[in-house]
């Protein structure tokens, strides 16, 4: 049974070779260095379609 809650949650899911996966984890790396904040490679996913769609609809 779903819940209320469940109901708008959406499943993306992404495959990545071996190069482009640890391309993000390093670039998650960075951001730790340069933020100060440790981000998972499934955060910065989402943070880019976040960034794209803000960006499509301005």
């Amino acid at each position: 049974m779903t819940s209320k809650k469940d109901e708008h949650k959406y499943r993306i899911d992404i495959t990545s070779d071996g190069d482009r996966y640890h391309e993000i984890l390093e670039i998650c790396n960075n951001y730790k260095a340069q933020q100060g904040v440790e981000i998972t490679p499934k955060e910065y996913i989402l943070m880019l379609i976040d960034s794209a769609i803000g960006n499509k609809t301005k």
